[in-house]
């Protein structure tokens, strides 16, 4: 079966938002109720740097599993005209 990755970018007058969604099998339970570390997500390093480079502009991260797959949305806060 054939997966497919969906990208989308939204801008609001108060952030954008970057998400990825994917129709693979979802995040393990355990990722989503823990704060990400190198303990906690082992081998998810990509995770930890999208975090991080959210936190760094004052935004953040936020895993979910999907009916179908799964979805990490960055948010990083701006102004319009900034």
């Amino acid at each position: 079966t054939e997966g497919r990755i969906q990208v989308t970018v939204e801008a609001t007058k108060q952030a954008l938002r970057l998400t990825v969604r994917d129709q693979g099998p979802g995040f393990p339970p355990g990722i989503l109720s823990v704060k990400l570390s190198k303990e906690t997500v082992p081998g998810r390093f990509g995770l930890l740097l999208a975090r991080d480079i959210a936190a760094a502009h004052g935004g953040g991260l936020s895993l979910r599993n999907e009916a179908v797959g799964a979805s990490a949305e960055i948010a990083i806060p701006y102004s319009v005209g900034t």
